[in-house]
């Protein structure tokens, strides 16, 4: 019989920093010194993921509001181009340092000051006892590993084991956290807009439009960086590219229901893959060059399978007959995907050819071609969100008529 389990956003990304901790601490251990830059870039994009889906920031919960999810997209941005461009590594190690022993050091006072948190949670019982213990171990943890960063202060057996221990304990809060999920069920449905207006509005943004706006980002970052790489302007790193494409899309996998079936649980092999892709992330920016030509060809071939599969389903799908606002966007939905697929699969063959012949393929103009089309593909990305946003919206708007109709 097939394990099932039903992990949520905040889980996903407790587990993927568990991962991440864990290889750090035997990168420190192993090798007596600092992680390169590419591995704090990772750090920094999946924190601002956690922001983006969550409204969790590093110094404690914020209403998702539109502001603060524009503000994790150019964090996320800035996080990606400190694991792309290696430049600066002590700057950025003091950055995420700073981040770290503030938001540790934050987050475990609150703790216990917000009243709403640690006594509520004492009072209760239960996994929530348990859930109060390893929040402040973590956050404790956080703020030590933050200082140690932010001072450079390295002792590599002592943080190793100071890593190992804050990856336990993600661990384990990210075990309380599914207890509680499965306890306490909360509405996971999207979240309303309040009465405030603007870009302090609550977002009315799920959590897979979040992750498609992230993929345009993602894709169009590494086309414009790309493009200054190719004409000699930027150095890059090819291990923090793939490792941020793992990671996030492990959080995505791991965290995203089936949309045919909303009320269904992910199965246990999900749950697993998105494991080893967060750890293949991980390692790649953590120890550069120790997978770089095996993930590389994985890449390749992961945006061929994409494309491909794009492609003939949008063969294989009919067109909407249907004269209405809503079919009008579908159709241009189903436009943009295919085409989406289309260069998928360019970009596939493009890298493939590059890695098995980089004499013929590794021209600057060639990698100028495929830096158009990685921004091209970013902005379709988000035209196609928005897209489905109008859909969703209007479809919104002929259920709420119907049933006053009805009424």
């Amino acid at each position: 019989m097939q394990q099932e389990s039903d992990v949520s956003v905040d889980v996903a990304i407790l587990l993927v920093l568990g991962i991440f901790s864990l290889v750090l601490g035997a990168r420190i251990f192993s090798t007596s010194s600092w992680p390169p830059q590419s591995a704090y870039g990772l750090f920094i994009v999946v924190s601002a993921t956690h922001s983006l889906t969550l409204g969790k920031t590093p110094f404690g919960d914020l209403r998702r509001s539109w502001s603060l999810i524009t503000l994790s997209f150019l964090v996320a941005a800035y996080g990606m181009y400190v694991a792309w461009v290696p430049a600066n590594p002590d700057f950025v190690r003091r950055v995420v340092g700073a981040i770290l022993f503030i938001g540790g050091s934050v987050r475990l006072v609150g703790l216990f000051v917000d009243r709403a948190a640690a006594r509520n949670w004492l009072s209760i019982g239960g996994v929530l006892i348990s859930l109060t213990i390893a929040c402040s171990i973590v956050y404790a943890l956080t703020a030590i590993l933050g200082a140690l960063t932010l001072l450079g202060i390295l002792a590599p057996t002592t943080t190793a084991i100071l890593l190992l221990l804050f990856t336990m304990s993600l661990f384990c809060v990210a075990h309380c956290l599914e207890q509680v999920d499965r306890l306490y069920p909360m509405d996971e449905g999207r979240e309303t807009a309040t009465g405030d207006f603007g870009w302090v509005r609550q977002a009315t943004l799920s959590n897979s439009q979040a992750f498609s706006f992230l993929m345009g980002t993602f894709f169009l970052c590494l086309g414009f960086l790309l493009s200054l790489v190719s004409v000699g302007l930027l150095p890059f790193s090819p291990d923090g590219q793939i490792a941020t494409i793992l990671t996030v899309v492990a959080v995505q996998i791991m965290s995203t229901r089936d949309a045919r079936h909303p009320d269904a649980k992910q199965s246990g092999s999900v749950l697993i893959i998105g494991v080893v892709l967060a750890g293949l992330g991980a390692v790649s920016a953590t120890f550069p060059g120790a997978l770089t030509g095996v993930l590389s060809a994985l890449f390749a071939i992961a945006n061929l399978i994409s494309g491909a599969i794009g492609l003939a389903a949008g063969f294989r799908s009919g067109a909407v007959a249907e004269r209405s606002v809503v079919a009008s966007e579908l159709r241009r939905v189903h436009a943009i995907q295919t085409v989406t697929s289309f260069l998928m699969l360019l970009l596939g063959l493009s890298f493939l050819a590059k890695i098995v012949w980089p004499s013929v393929f590794g021209h600057p103009l060639l990698s100028l071609a495929a830096a158009g089309i990685l921004m091209i593909t970013g902005f379709l990305y988000f035209a196609r969100t928005v897209l489905l946003m109008r859909v969703e919206r209007h479809q919104s708007r002929r259920v709420a008529e119907a049933q006053l109709a009805q009424a």
